[in-house]
């Protein structure tokens, strides 16, 4: 008697059966997100206490992007930090807020998501995974063209990523390659969710 996988097991961002139906897949990504979106977590006041600084990845204009890593264990993330005054003087408070709710909700193996946040008297601190295969822009200006291949292999990544966020309602609105990002096994994580769009 052949085994009924149970959706229930799909709970992980790097979980995936053909033994299961997609459609039923989808629905409990749904349900995740909404349990995840309707919670209020509330970040923490310990700034990067828990963390090494090791380097800085990038600048922009509310702050900069860290290479941190966690004292307690051997874990690297990229940790975005932003400068609370400049969030406010410039008006971006509710844009700001919206960016670390999406991360803190989504779960997909081709996305970005939230780690940790935590916050200081000055800063706010995001906690994202540390990708370190640069930016799928960079790659493409490096080998100039893509065989079929890898172009089928990265649009499905791109699309299917698209497909769950928009099974929760949410509309990403800047897709380019600098904000995709590639992982040390060769796969896409979409980034940067600053201007996504919630229609829930």
């Amino acid at each position: 008697m052949a085994r009924k996988d149970n959706p229930a097991d799909y709970r992980s961002p790097q979980t995936f059966s053909p033994s299961v139906d997609y459609d039923t897949v989808l629905i409990k990504f749904r349900e995740d997100f909404t349990k995840r979106w309707e919670s209020n977590t509330v970040s923490p006041e310990t700034g990067l206490e828990g963390f090494d600084e090791k380097a800085t990845l990038g600048a922009g204009s509310f702050g900069r992007v860290v290479l941190v890593k966690e004292k307690s264990s051997v874990r690297y993330f990229a940790a975005k930090i932003l400068m609370k005054d400049q969030i406010v003087r410039t008006k971006q408070v509710a844009h700001v807020h919206n960016e670390k709710k999406v991360l803190e909700c989504i779960r997909f193996p081709f996305l970005i998501y939230l780690e940790f946040a935590t916050k200081d008297f000055d800063c706010l601190y995001l906690g994202l995974p540390f990708i370190n295969g640069g930016e799928l822009f960079t790659y493409h200006r490096k080998v100039r063209k893509f065989n079929e291949k890898q172009a089928r292999f990265y649009a499905a990544q791109v699309f299917l990523g698209l497909e769950y966020l928009h099974n929760v309602h949410l509309l990403y609105r800047d897709l380019k390659p600098e904000n995709i990002l590639i992982d040390n096994n060769g796969y896409l994580k979409i980034t940067d969710f600053g201007f996504t769009k919630v229609s829930i």
